[in-house]
């Protein structure tokens, strides 16, 4: 009986929890439960008659079981004082170990399954991972969980408790600013992502019924609309119908992710913990983190509120998350919150600016978009006559974020620059609709250079190009500043630059 337990305990020690085997099945396992459970309803619960018409699915279904239990079977894990070994395969050859002082973000999710089975989906990542995803992600049960963020985390106590003993570390957003972030970063595209995602799923579980319910609550609802609003084309309602459900979709799903959000700065580490329906936990190496960024969008600069993220390897890649360190606050405060959870970061002032006589170099590419688009229009229509109405309302409905890009450009003339103070490179830059002041460590910098289109040479301007040293090699570009002006600030904080023309 002891052997057997030693036997027991040896096959079954340092696995994930059982539920992940559910997650190494394939994504059309579910199809085959509903016949079999309706076969099994049908014959009147008569098991033998069941098993003699059912053989073949109850059969590929324990294939498919089998096949997940074999691969949950042969990956295990342990955590060892220092690292974390983790081994993989069918006969466990690939193993990865990776030391705690080298992790750069570790990152956990508990949805609502997950949570009645006391289980977390943890990823581990370091500067040397993969482009996508995580170096590690591993289903762990709760006991191993607390035991990992122990012994991540000063001060071995359980997390919960933690936060409570560091509050004047903090930063909690209130709920309503929480809503106003919620609203301000929603967009149609993310929500078309996930409702994509859920037709997607959804009809591989239901079949084609829960396309056709939506296509035809869709259609009921554009007839309804037609009639309260006329001389507008069917299309171009249902089209105002999608784009407004998509873009609730995603502001719902951004409420439920960063809701409770808090923000710890202990010792050094970083502990973000959000989430509603699926509760997340993120801690983060200050001394990883690649840059700061204070976003804002052109309403939230005339209302003066804006959004900090950070950018450390890992944090942010996993589900569509955002990498928010601080939701939303005001401009005024932006720094004091920056001073309490990042402190090493300052914010140099803003040295290099461009010229004002330069704004068209901002405004004109989308002034000719906004120019072109009526007279592409116009010539559509005269070859298609019929599509009339419909491609009116395609050049209104365009015509709006062109406008709305011209005046967020010009706004972009006058905000442009850069500085440089205490080791940190301060740049002020514009990408789409979205302002950034990125704070970048001159260590993180993997690759500065000086740009030059032929109408910028012939004025003598340039663009300034700064590539982080991240996975994913982000880039960020402050456009058309005098060249003198940033070879005297560069000289002076003793950045080379690779200087190249377009």
């Amino acid at each position: 009986m002891k052997t057997f337990k030693k036997l027991f305990h040896r096959l079954f020690d340092n696995r994930q929890h059982p539920i992940r085997i559910l997650g190494y099945t394939t994504r059309s396992f579910w199809l085959i439960l509903i016949p079999l459970t309706r076969n099994l309803v049908a014959s009147r619960y008569d098991i033998a008659a069941w098993l003699r018409g059912s053989w073949l699915s109850i059969l590929t279904i324990t294939v498919i079981f089998g096949y997940a239990f074999v691969r949950w079977l042969t990956i295990s894990y342990r955590i060892e004082n220092g690292c974390i070994v983790a081994k993989s395969g069918y006969f466990g050859l690939l193993e990865s170990k990776i030391y705690f002082e080298n992790i750069t973000s570790v990152s956990a999710s508990q949805g609502v399954i997950y949570r009645l089975f006391r289980a977390h989906k943890v990823y581990l990542n370091t500067n040397s991972g993969a482009r996508v995803g995580s170096d590690v992600m591993l289903t762990m049960k709760n006991s191993d969980y607390l035991r990992l963020f122990e012994i991540l985390m000063p001060d071995s106590i359980k997390p919960d408790k933690r936060e409570e003993r560091s509050g004047r570390f903090s930063y909690k957003p209130k709920r309503s600013q929480l809503l106003v972030f919620s609203l301000l970063f929603s967009s149609s595209l993310s929500g078309i992502i996930i409702a994509v995602t859920f037709l997607l799923q959804g009809s591989k579980i239901i079949g084609e019924n829960l396309q056709n319910s939506i296509r035809l609550g869709i259609y009921d609802l554009t007839r309804h609309v037609e009639k309260l609003v006329r001389n507008i084309p069917p299309i171009a309602i249902a089209a105002s119908i999608v784009i407004f459900a998509t873009w609730l979709i995603s502001f719902a799903a951004n409420l439920c992710r960063h809701w409770s959000f808090r923000s710890i700065r202990w010792g050094d580490k970083i502990i973000i913990k959000s989430g509603f329906i699926t509760k997340r936990a993120h801690i983060l190496n200050r001394r990883d983190i690649v840059c700061v960024d204070v976003q804002q969008s052109l309403l939230m600069m005339a209302c003066k509120i804006c959004s900090v993220r950070i950018h450390c390897n890992g944090y942010g890649s996993a589900n569509r998350e955002i990498n928010v360190l601080i939701p939303i606050t005001t401009a005024k405060e932006v720094a004091c919150s920056m001073k309490l959870l990042v402190p090493e970061f300052p914010m140099p002032k803003k040295s290099v600016r461009p010229k004002l006589s330069g704004i068209m170099y901002y405004v004109l590419p989308p002034l000719i978009f906004c120019l072109a688009l009526p007279c592409v229009g116009y010539a559509a229509r005269l070859f298609f006559h019929s599509w009339s109405n419909i491609i009116r309302f395609a050049v209104f409905i365009g015509e709006i974020p062109g406008i709305w890009l011209a005046m967020v450009k010009m706004v972009s003339g006058f905000t442009t620059g850069a500085g440089f103070g205490d080791g940190y490179l301060r740049l002020d830059c514009c990408r789409w609709y979205a302002f950034h002041t990125l704070i970048i460590p001159v260590q993180h910098i993997s690759k500065l250079s000086k740009r030059q289109s032929w109408t910028q040479f012939l004025k003598d301007n340039c663009n300034i190009r700064v590539r982080t040293a991240t996975l994913s090699s982000k880039t960020h570009t402050v456009k058309n500043l005098r060249c003198d002006d940033v070879d005297g600030l560069f000289c002076r904080s003793g950045i080379e630059l690779l200087i190249g023309r377009l």
